[in-house]
């Protein structure tokens, strides 16, 4: 498995208590497809897709956040 999470920040000040930060975090950040095999069914070895990888795990996603801090 080869997956990199990254999450970059950064925290502006309002005022003498108050910052307001802004961040980015993103899941599989170099978007590597990663296959897996498919274990539907109790006996897998008899299954006629044994062996085959049928779908990836989920692709890159990013994620904005904005938050107020007090």
């Amino acid at each position: 498995m080869n997956n990199v999470d990254v999450s970059l920040m950064k925290t502006f000040t309002v005022a003498e208590h108050h910052h307001i930060q802004f961040r980015v975090d993103t899941t599989n950040a170099l978007n590597h497809p990663q296959f897996v095999q498919s274990t539907t069914g109790s006996t897998v070895l008899q299954t006629p897709f044994f062996g085959q990888t049928n779908h990836t795990t989920g692709p890159r996603r990013l994620q904005f956040v904005i938050k107020y801090n007090f």
